[in-house]
């Protein structure tokens, strides 16, 4: 399941075994010409550590391409 509201929020809602969570995408200008990205995940305290990882993981591959 997905919502998204275009060129500001992406949420994405998955479920495993046991836990259901939700990741959450929101994107902002920070200054002119700039965008921020801000995630957020919703699940259990394991999801949450391995998912952890995704902001950053983005954030490399972002300042790569600029």
């Amino acid at each position: 399941m997905a919502d998204a509201v275009p060129g500001r929020e992406l949420v994405l809602v998955g479920r495993h075994h046991f836990p259901t969570y939700a990741l959450v995408f929101r994107l902002e200008e920070a200054t002119p010409g700039r965008t921020r990205l801000r995630a957020e995940t919703r699940a259990s305290g394991a999801h949450a550590l391995l998912t952890g990882r995704l902001p950053a993981a983005a954030r490399r591959r972002a300042e790569r391409v600029r």
